[in-house]
């Protein structure tokens, strides 16, 4: 904002040729500047649905082990229950078994 103030401020002194060219390189920065945002977005993006990919896979597997070795036959999400009992609550454990074995994910 500051250098198209900048151009502004000099349009009566420079000819009309460097003044166009003056701004034709600060929207080539502009362009530039915005393409480099919506890359480093799309990476951020891609980088968080990947590590999103990897907590899920590693969740898959803890559960998968709880249910075997606990005998359980199905596992739902708390926001599917309309009403159940306590003590068939095991997020705190499976919770425990995830902060055991997910200590980080790393953004690639």
């Amino acid at each position: 904002m500051k250098k198209k103030k900048k151009i502004s401020q000099q349009k009566n002194i420079l000819s009309k040729e460097e003044l166009e060219k003056k701004i034709k390189v600060l929207q080539e920065k502009v362009v530039k500047f915005n393409n480099d945002v919506k890359k480093n977005k799309n990476d951020l993006i891609q980088k968080n649905k990947n590590a999103t990919e990897k907590i899920l896979s590693s969740l898959n597997s803890i559960l998968s082990n709880y249910a075997s070795k606990n005998s359980v036959h199905i596992i739902l999400q708390k926001k599917h229950i309309v009403i159940g009992r306590e003590d068939l609550d095991i997020t705190s454990e499976i919770l425990g078994t995830v902060n055991q074995k997910i200590k980080n994910i790393k953004l690639q």
